[in-house]
């Protein structure tokens, strides 16, 4: 595979021995293979290539190994009018176009072609879209500098514990099921949902570490607040369509209009405002606070167990 011809002001030099020249590591073969990058470059480039030899030279062998794996030629330039990496055909193969002072520019933008997103590992058929956990409605494929969409490898979206989206499990299945590109609701369940649903924020905070009622147990993995958008659109031309926001609160549930969901937002703003009022007045007064004698403590629960007891006994005879 041709490496790369560098093209500077006319003059052409044939960079097909890089990749054992430049491919060791530090000391002595850094040095090295520094002195081999600015070789490789002629006329007015040699002194681009100088000023830059310290990044250059460590990234430019990565460079050529990430074009080589892609099957792609390599063509370094000092045009200004190239800004950004890009890739172009030339003869019937594919080049990427770099400048010569922005080797690690386009060394980043080239490692990630057909790498997972998350693990930077080599991809195969199992990956699916990149889907990152605060895209929410806005999510839009990611692409690289090839116009492919970005993916992710199936152990790291595994890792994610995030649900697919309707956009990661394909076409096909958004046409089956009539899902918008955000839903991550899986309708091939026996009991699936016949809505669409989108992603939920959620607090880190469970509803059972604030519930002192003890009923907030019955759903002890729940969070203390949630919010997503749900979209029911069954027999869109029987009962229309109609779009909500799910405000979850432990182990309730309010379904709510955009505008009713608006007006909560509002009315939550306020509550925080106050809410951290009465948190910052609780901290100063608690700074008199103080534990008791246990001891004394258990003797007092003995006694008010005797006297309930004992009341009890006395009613029981009563009667």
């Amino acid at each position: 595979m041709a490496i790369t011809p560098i093209h500077h002001s006319g003059a052409t030099t044939n960079l097909t021995t890089i990749p054992s020249q430049l491919a060791s590591g530090s000391g002595e073969s850094l040095k090295s293979s520094r002195l081999s990058a600015t070789e490789c470059v002629s006329g007015s480039v040699a002194d681009d290539a100088q000023q830059h030899a310290d990044d250059d030279a460590q990234y430019l062998p990565e460079l050529v190994r990430e074009c080589e794996r892609l099957g792609f030629d390599l063509q370094l330039t000092n045009d200004p009018a190239v800004d950004l990496p890009e890739i172009k055909v030339i003869n019937g193969r594919r080049a990427v176009i770099a400048r010569a002072d922005e080797i690690g520019v386009a060394r980043d933008d080239v490692r990630p072609i057909g790498r997972c997103f998350e693990c930077d590992s080599e991809l195969d058929d199992t990956a699916v879209l990149h889907f990152p956990a605060d895209a929410l409605l806005s999510f839009q494929a990611c692409k690289d500098m090839t116009g492919a969409d970005i993916r992710t490898c199936r152990p790291c979206v595994e890792a994610s514990r995030l649900p697919l989206t309707a956009a990661q499990r394909g076409p096909e299945w958004m046409l089956r099921y009539g899902c918008t590109p955000w839903c991550v609701n899986d309708h091939a369940e026996p009991v699936a949902a016949e809505w669409h649903s989108a992603l939920p924020v959620e607090t880190r905070l469970r509803d059972a570490a604030v519930d002192s009622s003890g009923y907030g147990a019955n759903g002890d993995s729940l969070p203390w607040l949630s919010a997503q958008v749900v979209v029911t659109n069954d027999k869109p031309h029987a009962y229309g369509r109609r779009t909500q926001v799910w405000l979850g609160y432990g182990v309730h549930m309010g379904e709510l209009t955009p505008a009713e969901a608006r007006e909560a937002l509002e009315a939550m703003r306020g509550f925080v405002r106050r809410l951290e009022h009465v948190v910052k007045q609780a901290e100063e007064i608690a700074r008199d606070d103080f534990d008791g004698d246990p001891e004394i403590a258990r003797l007092d629960r003995e006694a008010e167990d005797r006297r309930i007891r004992a009341i009890a006994t006395a009613r029981n005879g009563a009667a």
